[in-house]
């Protein structure tokens, strides 16, 4: 899998000085886990245990 590094102008380790920082720092990490579980069953993805 690729890595990414995040960078937000005016934080330190985190991302909580801005609110708008966070939520973009969350839709990422959303996104991410939808690129990367496209090949898991629906009732795998949804925490159904097998």
């Amino acid at each position: 899998m690729p890595t990414t590094l995040l960078r937000f102008n005016g934080e330190y380790h985190g991302t909580g000085s801005l609110p708008s920082n966070s939520i973009r720092r969350q839709r990422y990490i959303l996104d991410w886990f939808e690129q990367f579980s496209k090949g898991e069953s629906e009732t795998t993805a949804a925490g159904a245990q097998p």
